[in-house]
């Protein structure tokens, strides 16, 4: 399978990989997520560390057309399609990285649960 690139990505997905680059260290907080998209209607909070003694900025793939994407980021996008809506109340970055997040979304036990399904249904 080919190693997904920044070029193949959508413009909102690229957005914001290119916010985490600038970040750097930090977070992104109160992202809405519409369809498996990033939504920046509302523009999300941004936390930035600043480590004393250590060169800080952006990372340098930040200035670059393409390149082929760590496979975290391929990670993050998976989440959010399969997350489809809801909020990324914190998106921790780490070397302009995504490292871990916390999501809120409404309970779908279709989705959560998926062999309880059909008894959702007939219980409403």
């Amino acid at each position: 399978m080919p190693v997904p690139r920044k070029q193949s990505l959508t413009t909102a997905k690229r957005r914001l990989l290119e916010i985490a680059q600038r970040v750097h260290f930090g977070r992104i907080m109160e992202l809405q997520i519409h369809n498996g998209e990033p939504c920046f209607q509302t523009p999300p909070l941004i936390e930035r560390d600043h480590k004393f003694g250590l060169k800080s900025g952006a990372r340098r793939e930040v200035s670059l057309d393409d390149f082929a994407m760590k496979k975290v980021w391929v990670e993050l996008f998976d989440q959010f399609n399969e997350l489809g809506e809801g909020l990324v109340r914190k998106l921790d970055v780490r070397d302009g990285l995504p490292y871990s997040m916390t999501i809120v979304s409404r309970f779908d036990h279709k989705k959560i649960l998926p062999r309880f399904a059909s008894i959702g249904a007939q219980t409403g």
